[in-house]
């Protein structure tokens, strides 16, 4: 996050976020580029998409991940239904 931050030009910004994406943890990488994109001037008038596109294994499970991935590379339209999110108040 102060990496970015300190960035005074954008070209220092996307350079040094191609040099942390291969070199940080994707988690702590995706944190820090939200935050600074939302924090930095340099950042203004940026929209960025919503974490569950960016990392959507946060948040459907594993089996629902894996039929979306056989439906994709087997060129089959499917419809996924996900009874649990993880949370104990589902029925």
């Amino acid at each position: 996050f102060d990496v970015f931050m300190q960035c005074k030009t954008w070209d220092c910004a996307v350079h040094n976020a191609a040099y942390w994406r291969e070199h940080m943890n994707e988690g702590e990488f995706v944190y820090a580029v939200y935050t600074a994109v939302i924090h930095s001037e340099l950042g203004h008038g940026i929209v960025l998409p919503p974490l569950y596109e960016v990392t959507p294994h946060m948040f459907t499970n594993s089996e629902i991940i894996q039929k979306a991935y056989t439906a994709k590379m087997t060129h089959t339209a499917g419809k996924f239904e996900m009874e649990f999110t993880g949370t104990k108040k589902n029925k």
